[in-house]
């Protein structure tokens, strides 16, 4: 087979393994997020999203090595040429061919092969020098908040890489490429603002190699809401902090409009409430919470997600509309689930009214119920760390009626039901 043969079947196994039960996968942008994280984790190499986009591009040129080894890296493979030679394919020979045709074709072929390898070689050993990466001795990088609570907050971080040779260096904010800014390899000291809550890992990179991770946990007082336009919206909008009202955990169309929001375009209202929550694992933990969107907004396909978040990673999980379900999909632990190849029809209910979702994990085992009706149940095989944050965000605005979150003993780690300001 051809480069480009064995990058597409390397494309087709990496969609068998995010979706092994769907015939035809058209990868969407979160796809691309999760499994530029997948490639991190196995390899320790950085894929923006731009990256994985080309290489599932129809008219993709061949990738650098060192992409196509962080690539294979998902499918359990150290280099791309571990890859290869475990998909060749044997050449077939017709039982009509003369024997002695086929015995001066195998050293011509051979011959063709060899050259072919040697040039293919020459060319990336070259491409390789160019961006070459060499690490003479120790290099530091370390970080420091600006602010013990709250957001926005600057960090500053302090580099030393006089040892390393390299053609490029970048400080990456968390797992999202996109937030990553070059650095001056001969400064010291670059600072970065942080306007998100969360638990973030910040990377020093070399290239394309991660050569230090920092961990930045940017938390809250108490819950804080912000709105935004997208996902990706590089300054949310912070809203005051009088969010309980009536007993609930609320903000009100003049909040969100006194925040800047355009009330004219879709928008997500998300609730954190990120802190230290005590030694309580991503692998035993029961988490409950009664929620509801707001049926004035008359989102198309309301919904809502629930976000735990963890040292290592995330889970994410929601409810939306029962016509809508098959954009649901969900983070239980290491494991990926798509509403297109799994039955998440239970997560289909009127979120305009009170639901209670509820997902208790013992040992690696998931069990999610809604409104005290189990409707999905799931195992996973890598933990997350510790439980460093709870999120709830909505499409357009939303109600919380009480949160709770217990260790896997069963004793309570925290519980609000908003009756009082806490």
């Amino acid at each position: 087979m051809s480069d480009s043969q064995y990058l597409a079947l390397c494309r087709n196994l990496i969609e068998k393994k995010l979706y092994p039960d769907q015939k035809q996968v058209k990868l969407k942008q979160r796809d691309f997020n999760y499994l530029s994280v997948m490639i991190e984790e196995a390899s320790g190499v950085v894929l923006s999203l731009s990256t994985m986009k080309r290489l599932w591009a129809s008219d993709v040129k061949q990738p650098h090595p060192s992409t196509l080894n962080a690539l294979v890296s998902v499918l359990g493979f150290k280099e791309w040429n571990d890859f290869k030679l475990a998909h060749q394919t044997q050449p077939t020979v017709q039982e009509n061919q003369p024997q002695k045709l086929q015995k001066k074709l195998l050293p011509l072929a051979l011959v063709i092969t060899l050259l072919l390898t040697g040039f293919l070689y020459w060319s990336f050993t070259k491409e390789d020098s160019k961006s070459s990466l060499q690490i003479n001795g120790p290099f530091n990088f370390a970080a420091n908040k600006t602010v013990s609570n709250g957001v926005p907050n600057s960090v500053i971080f302090d580099y030393d890489v006089g040892n390393i040779k390299a053609d490029s260096f970048f400080i990456q904010q968390s797992w999202n490429a996109q937030n990553k800014e070059a650095i001056n390899p001969e400064g010291e000291h670059f600072s970065s603002i942080y306007y998100y809550p969360g638990f973030h890992k910040a990377k020093l990179i070399a290239n394309d190699s991660i050569l230090k991770v920092h961990r930045i946990h940017i938390t809250t007082d108490g819950w804080k809401a912000y709105t935004a336009h997208s996902d990706y919206q590089d300054i949310p909008y912070y809203l005051d902090d009088d969010l309980i009202k009536d007993g609930m955990l609320q903000a009100s169309e003049q909040q969100i409009m006194d925040a800047k929001t355009d009330l004219s375009k879709p928008y997500i209202l998300v609730f954190n409430n990120v802190k230290d929550y005590g030694n309580i694992q991503s692998t035993d933990f029961h988490f409950n919470t009664k929620v509801r969107c707001d049926s004035i907004d008359k989102e198309v396909c309301s919904s809502l997600e629930i976000r735990i978040l963890c040292e290592d990673h995330i889970y994410f999980m929601g409810l939306t509309e029962p016509g809508c379900v098959g954009n649901a999909n969900m983070k239980i632990g290491n494991k990926y689930i798509d509403g297109k190849t799994n039955d998440l029809s239970g997560f289909g209910v009127d979120v305009n009214q009170w639901n209670n979702f509820d997902i208790k994990v013992q040992d690696k085992h998931a069990i999610l119920q809604v409104n005290n009706k189990p409707v999905f149940e799931t195992t996973f095989d890598k933990g997350l760390g510790k439980i460093v944050g709870l999120v709830i965000g909505f499409k357009g605005r939303g109600f919380i009626d009480e949160v709770s979150l217990q260790n896997g003993q069963g004793e309570i780690v925290y519980h609000n039901d908003f009756m009082n300001n806490l």
